[in-house]
């Protein structure tokens, strides 16, 4: 496929990628074809243990889900004890020079005083954090107003420290450009992707709205 295609990334995803034992030389094998990016997603529960591993075979970059940094509302949202190990995980790839996007989904009453922290957490380390709204699904299908925080609200919270105006970005969506940042007087984009409209049964079709942070 890649002669054919000319592949320029691969991103590993799953249910887990971490969990499948044949995970690192995977990794090996897709960079020798050739392949300029390998990317993959992951919980981060298990990346300290394989992230040198990972990074030596070939790995690029990251994208890592984390809802919080309170390691109480951690606990609440994922019923896990582990926190340390998945920021420990971020910071070894860091080191190793493999890129880190963070992935945050904002849960009205859960989460949502997580939104600054996630913001300073990635400006002081030069990387990437994505909000999502909650999807109208699974577990959340029968009581998702109780726990939706609406695109408004994100703004609202991030303008409590932060200054944006419109930066259109043209053909694949539009953003905000951060161009003094507020208190923390720093240049950041705050970035919004172009809504991905999910197929869902009754009530209606939802859109997932994303909300980047980039680095300069």
């Amino acid at each position: 496929m890649h002669q054919t295609l000319s592949l320029q990334a691969v991103r590993l995803t799953g249910g887990e990628p971490t969990l499948y034992r044949e995970l690192i030389p995977l990794t090996g094998a897709i960079s020798r074809l050739g392949i300029p990016a390998i990317k993959m997603t992951t919980n981060g529960y298990l990346l300290s243990h394989k992230i040198e591993a990972l990074a030596e075979a070939g790995l690029s970059s990251l994208n890592v889900s984390l809802d919080a940094l309170d390691p109480d509302v951690f606990f609440q949202i994922s019923r896990r004890r582990n926190l340390n190990k998945i920021l420990e995980g971020i910071e070894k790839a860091l080191k190793l020079g493999v890129q880190v996007k963070i992935n945050a989904v904002v849960m009205k009453g859960m989460n949502d005083n997580q939104i600054l922290k996630l913001l300073h957490y990635s400006k002081e380390r030069g990387i990437s954090v994505r909000f999502l709204e909650v999807m109208q699904m699974g577990h959340l299908y029968g009581n998702f107003s109780a726990y939706f925080f609406p695109e408004k609200a994100i703004l609202k919270t991030i303008g409590q420290e932060f200054d944006f105006t419109p930066l259109h970005l043209g053909g694949f969506g539009h953003g905000q450009i951060l161009p003094d940042a507020g208190r923390l007087r720093i240049r950041h984009y705050f970035q919004r992707i172009r809504p991905v409209l999910q197929r869902l049964q009754p009530p209606a079709p939802r859109l997932l709205r994303q909300y980047l942070w980039l680095p300069e």
